[in-house]
C-alpha cells in the first residue's frame, strides 16, 4: 500500500514477512506478511472500509488497545508520532502450527 493511502485513512503498520516455505505463505508473489494495523478508535470505521476496499476484512481480526507504557519500541514510536508510519521487520518469520516443530535450517534458526 502507498503511504498516501495510509495517510488518507489514518493508520500505521508493523509488517512481518513470512518465510516462503512456512504455513500460510508461498513463493514469489504468493509470499505472505503478517500485519499489525494501528489506528485511533475514532478512525476505526474508515480504516476498516479502506482495508475492505483491497479485500481484507479487519473486523475478523483481534482488536487490542496499545498500552501507553508498552515496552515495544515501535509501538512507542507510533504512539508519539503524529504522522502515519510503517515498520517493516527485516527478519523472516516462520509460522509453526500447534503440535508441529520449528524447521531446522542449515544456517541456523536466525538465518533469513
Amino acid at each position: 500500500m502507498e503511504s498516501s493511502f495510509m495517510e488518507a485513512f489514518r493508520y500505521s503498520l508493523q509488517v512481518y514477512p513470512l518465510r516462503e516455505d512456512t504455513h500460510f505463505s508461498g513463493f514469489d508473489s504468493d509470499r505472505a506478511f503478517l500485519c499489525w494495523v494501528y489506528y485511533e478508535t475514532r478512525d476505526e470505521q474508515a480504516v476498516a472500509r479502506a482495508w475492505n476496499s483491497v479485500g481484507v476484512d479487519l473486523t475478523l481480526g483481534e482488536r487490542e488497545v496499545v498500552d501507553p507504557d508498552t515496552s515495544i519500541v515501535n509501538e512507542q514510536s507510533l504512539i508519539r508520532n503524529s504522522a502515519q508510519a510503517c515498520f517493516l521487520n527485516v527478519h523472516q518469520w516462520e509460522v509453526v502450527k500447534q503440535g508441529h516443530r520449528e524447521k531446522e535450517y542449515k544456517d541456523g534458526p536466525l538465518w533469513p
